[in-house]
This record gives C-alpha cells, sequence and structure tokens, in this order.
C-alpha cells in the first residue's frame, strides 16, 4: 500500500504531464491580480516608463501669487522651511489608509519650485514588482530637497516609506520634515468643521477643485486598476494628488502669510491675507506666535513672539470671550517666565483684573503667589486669600487656599 507521499507525488506528477495545463501563469496577487507576462499598461502623455514597472510624469504651471512670502519668511518664518526654492512639497498615495507592512504605496508626488514656476513630478508603481526601482527614484527628489513639507506626512507618509525602504534593504533618506497639519490645527480647528486637506484648502484657500476623488476611494482605485490594467481609472486619481501637494505651497505661505501680518500691523501687496484671518485664528494664532513650535533648533523670532504676546493679552482683556482664560494662562506663564519688571506687570495687571471681574480661583492663586515671594506683600497677600476662601466656587482649591492663608499670615505676623 503506496504511503500518502507517494500518492500526493504521483498526483502531481500526473498533473505537470497534462496537456491541459497549459503554459504556467504569473501567480496571482492577493488582491485578485492574473496579470501574465504579456500584459502591458499604457499610461498616456506625458507619462513614460523609466523601468519596468515604474512611470514618471511632470507638469509646470506658474506658482502660486503667495509665492513672495514664502521667500521673505525663509529666514524668520514661523514654519522653518527656509529657502522654497529649496523645499520639496510632497504627498503619497497608498493601498491603505491605516498603515502597517501590508501597505505600500504606489504614487508619489513631488512639488518643487523654480523661480515663478512649480514643477510637479509624480512617480507611479503600476505593479508591485517595481518597487524597489521605484522607490529609488523617490529617494532621489527626497534627497535632492533641503527640507520637505507635507499635511500629516509625519505620522503616515514619511514612517510609511521609512518602513518601505527598509522592508526591501534600502538606507531610507531623512531630511528636516515641516509637517503643515499641526500649525493648521493650532490655527483653524476651532473655526473649521475639520482639519482635513480638503477642508482647509476649501475654506481658508477657496480652492474648488475641478476632478477629485476622495481620498479613501483611492486604494480601491488601484486595486481594480491592477485587474483591468485600464489606466482611465486612475486619473482623477493623478488630479487628486496634483491638487494637494499644490496645495500644500498655498497653504505654507497662507500660514507665513497670517503670521507676518499680526507683527506688522498691516497687509503686504503680495500676502493675500486678510485682518479676518487674524481675528478668527484668536486664541490659535496667538499661541502658535508665541510658541513657535515649528522652527526647530531654530532661535525664536522675537517679533513674531512679541506679536503673539500683544494678541494674547487683547483677548485675555476680553473677560467675557470664552477663550479669554487660556488665553490669560498662556500669555501669563510666558510673561512670568521671562521675569522682567514689564512683562510682570502685564501679568499682575490680567490677574487682577481676573480676580475683580470673574472671581477667578486660577488668577487668585498666580496673584498670591506674586505678592507673597516677588514683592513680600504678605497683607495684601492674606487679605486675597482669605476673600477666595468666601466664594462659594472655591471647591478643590480650598484646601491649598487654607494652608497659603496659614504661611502668608505667619509671615505678615513676623514682619
Amino acid at each position: 500500500m503506496k504511503s500518502l507521499y507517494d500518492r500526493l507525488k504521483a498526483q502531481r506528477e500526473a498533473k505537470e504531464r497534462s496537456p491541459s495545463s497549459g503554459a504556467p501563469k504569473r501567480p496571482a496577487d492577493r488582491h485578485g491580480s492574473t496579470v501574465t507576462p504579456g500584459d502591458e499598461t499604457a499610461l498616456p502623455e506625458p507619462w513614460r516608463r523609466v523601468a519596468d514597472q515604474v512611470w514618471e510624469a511632470c507638469f509646470i504651471e506658474p506658482a502660486p501669487r503667495e509665492l513672495a512670502v514664502l521667500h521673505s519668511a525663509a529666514d524668520n518664518g514661523i514654519l522653518g522651511i527656509g529657502d522654497p526654492d529649496g523645499a520639496c512639497f510632497f504627498d503619497t498615495e497608498t493601498t491603505g489608509l491605516s498603515g502597517g507592512a501590508g501597505t505600500l504605496c504606489f504614487l508619489f508626488a513631488a512639488a518643487t519650485l523654480h523661480g515663478n514656476e512649480l514643477q510637479t513630478e509624480l512617480v507611479f508603481l503600476s505593479d508591485f514588482s517595481g518597487e524597489p526601482e521605484f522607490l529609488e527614484r523617490v529617494g532621489r527628489r527626497i534627497d535632492s530637497a533641503r527640507t520637505v513639507v507635507s499635511y500629516n506626512g509625519k505620522r503616515f507618509d514619511a514612517p510609511l516609506l521609512t518602513g518601505r525602504f527598509l522592508m526591501n534593504r534600502m538606507t531610507p533618506v531623512l531630511r528636516p520634515h515641516v509637517d503643515l497639519l499641526f500649525p493648521a490645527r493650532r490655527l483653524f480647528a476651532r473655526v473649521l468643521p475639520g482639519c482635513s486637506l480638503g477642508t482647509v484648502e476649501r475654506e481658508v484657500l477657496g480652492v474648488r477643485r475641478d476632478i477629485d476623488i476622495p481620498g479613501e476611494e483611492v486604494p480601491e482605485r488601484y486595486f481594480s486598476f491592477l485587474r483591468n490594467r485600464d489606466a482611465s481609472l486612475l486619473t482623477e486619481v493623478f488630479s487628486h494628488v496634483r491638487y494637494d501637494v499644490t496645495s500644500l505651497v498655498g497653504l505654507a505661505a497662507h500660514i507665513e502669510g497670517v503670521c507676518s501680518l499680526s507683527a506688522v500691523r498691516r497687509p503686504a501687496p503680495s500676502a493675500g491675507v486678510a485682518e479676518a484671518s487674524i481675528r478668527a485664528a484668536g486664541l490659535g494664532l496667538g499661541r502658535l506666535l508665541l510658541e513657535q513650535p515649528y522652527r526647530g533648533r531654530r532661535p525664536h523670532n522675537e517679533v513674531l513672539r512679541g506679536a503673539g504676546i500683544d494678541l494674547l493679552c487683547s483677548l485675555a482683556e476680553e473677560v467675557e470671550h470664552p477663550d479669554s482664560l487660556t488665553a490669560a494662562q498662556r500669555v501669563c506663564a510666558a510673561l512670568r517666565r521671562t521675569g522682567t519688571p514689564a512683562d510682570l506687570d502685564r501679568a499682575v495687571a490680567i490677574w487682577r483684573r481676573f480676580v475683580s471681574e470673574r472671581r477667578s480661583l486660577w488668577a487668585t492663586v498666580e496673584l498670591a503667589k506674586y505678592l507673597e515671594h516677588r514683592t513680600r506683600a504678605y497683607r495684601e497677600a492674606e487679605e486675597l486669600v482669605r476673600t477666595a476662601l468666601s466664594w462659594p466656587h472655591c471647591g478643590t482649591y480650598r484646601g491649598g487656599l487654607e494652608r497659603r492663608l496659614t504661611r502668608v499670615s505667619s509671615k505678615a505676623a513676623r514682619r
């Protein structure tokens, strides 16, 4: 009696000898693509094949009218992009929106500025087997830039590309990275229904796309292309990614324009930024100017920082404004850290206003600290704390206020 191994071996040999088996086909991928070696993909002009499964296209158009803002902010801009002619504004399209080892990038778009022209280069992977050549060409474009600019690229695009480089045993190309999602959230999160690039593009930049596709539909379009090899399925995908990188240039210029306009208090002729943008940004703009978290290791721009302090102070003076308390807390913390007499006087004025007009426990504690440790006005601090303890809303502050009262009363008695 034959063993199971012998029977399976005999079946396999019989199948290989069968004339109906035909020529071997290329294995189907996990998305159902069964393209044979003779199949060819044909993309229209201006696409050109540069490797077995890799295509490139280049588009040239006039640069956005706000380009002068980026040039003027090259050294002291809040984003730290530097010379815009050395920046690469990039975006990717991938086979999934959640990342992971099974997700790969099939389309890379890079927009670069050359004088008054905006050049957008697209690199397209028409099948998975060409990924090493695709990544090599993507790496060249990143390597040629001094700075890369993206929208949510630090959390998604850059880690995904790094992972694909490593999985193909290639060295990742790293450059200083400016992610516009974070300043956009700081500026517009309170005034927009969302901070997706499409929403910011439409509501802030006033851009309306002629041909577009929702981002969540892009992976399925690519999988359909792999099955059918119909390049027309990707027309809207190519248009979508071109709009994305072009909008990055306009958005970076808009953010720099709003910040510089708030600093000089007068609109630049080419900025295209209205005073309404400053008022709408409010608290977010003040915090962005004050903290400047996107300049990396570059020193802060003191002019922009001073504008942020002024903006937050003016917002804190509107005691009934819903953001006034947050603005007051942020700006007073910054003024207290500097410790100069002028800055401390501004902070004390804000604390006193919040104590008298809103019975603010936060302002009470901060003012009591100042009176006790800076001016040693123990009697005034004692009276201030006694008054706060009489307020019915002191709640969780009561224990700390009682301890502070004991301490300042003891200090006042010894004087």
